[in-house]
């Protein structure tokens, strides 16, 4: 069974400079081919993974983004070895000391026991659930736990090399939020399971991009993206109607990180992105049809 973990990074110097190196322990402990895919950084992230001798690609795809660079990492790793999973993980992530253990016999267990498993996912822990990370116990922990899901959090999870092999790579037109979701339902249509294990792993931050108004575009834009692409008409109407309801509705609370960046750009850029996004969402759905039609 060979494994790559793939950390996904832009600009995330001070990601690396903290995480990385639990990171590259338990690759090591556990036999782990570890890459790093940086999608052309700006800051000194290149000059930090050379001289402490990471192994790392540099995504020159036409396109940038979260999911190009994922593309670019998979792509690199086939070429390396015939890996059997692939680990996506966002720069910000910690593990336990003794997640090693437990997450071979997990993964042992899945590929013994469950057929035809897609995408494999894990509990995000944020600041609020820092004491139930610090005091899980392994001991405690049952494959009983793992279920099966609609969807996973995308900052951590497992690509089988199988479902790769099937359905490709994630779909760069969204460049940044998304492309997980879309991901996950090509994953259900090609009848392979996606399933959590509830196992814990750390999340600290939303990611290396600190332009807020840029990344709430994305949200908007590709919340419908998703839905055209996925949900059909009525879907694109729900999702419109859903924004509306963060947008205008006083008492709508935010709940996750998603929900945050609908609602914190203000009342006049929500309804500038909201507005532009249909419009960028039509022309997108009128040139596909025109080029299908071709």
């Amino acid at each position: 069974m060979k494994l790559c973990f793939i950390i996904i990074n832009y600009n995330g110097l001070k990601f690396l400079e903290k995480y990385l190196d639990s990171i590259s322990i338990f690759c090591k402990e556990n036999n782990i081919y570890l890459l790093i895919t940086d999608d052309k950084s700006s800051d000194s992230s290149i000059n930090y993974l050379k001289s402490n001798n990471y192994n790392y690609t540099i995504n020159n795809r036409k396109t940038s983004g979260f999911a190009s660079n994922v593309n670019n990492g998979i792509t690199y790793a086939t070429c390396h070895d015939d890996f059997d999973y692939y680990i996506i993980a966002n720069n910000d992530i910690a593990i336990r000391e003794d997640f090693s253990n437990i997450f071979n016999d997990t993964i042992d267990y899945i590929r013994k026991n469950i057929k035809k498993v897609g995408l494999i996912g894990f509990d995000e822990i944020n600041a609020n659930k820092i004491n139930y990370f610090n005091s899980f116990s392994n001991q405690s922990y049952s494959f009983e736990k793992i279920k099966l899901v609609e969807n996973i959090p995308g900052f951590f999870f497992i690509i089988t090399r199988e479902l790769f092999d099937t359905i490709g790579y994630l779909d760069e037109e969204y460049f940044m939020y998304g492309e997980d979701n879309d991901y996950f339902e090509r994953t259900k249509k090609a009848n392979y399971k996606i399933i959590n294990t509830l196992l814990p792993v750390m999340h600290h931050s939303e990611g290396s991009s600190s332009n807020n108004k840029r990344t709430s575009w994305y949200a908007y834009r590709n919340a419908l993206l998703f839905a055209q692409k996925n949900l059909g008409f009525l879907g694109v109407y729900k999702t419109i109607l859903s924004l509306l309801n963060q947008i205008y509705n006083p008492f709508h609370k935010i709940t996750n990180p998603s929900t945050l960046r609908i609602k914190r750009s203000g009342f006049f850029y929500n309804n500038f992105f909201l507005f532009k996004s249909i419009i960028w969402n039509l022309k997108y759905y009128l040139k596909k049809k025109f080029t299908h039609a071709l």
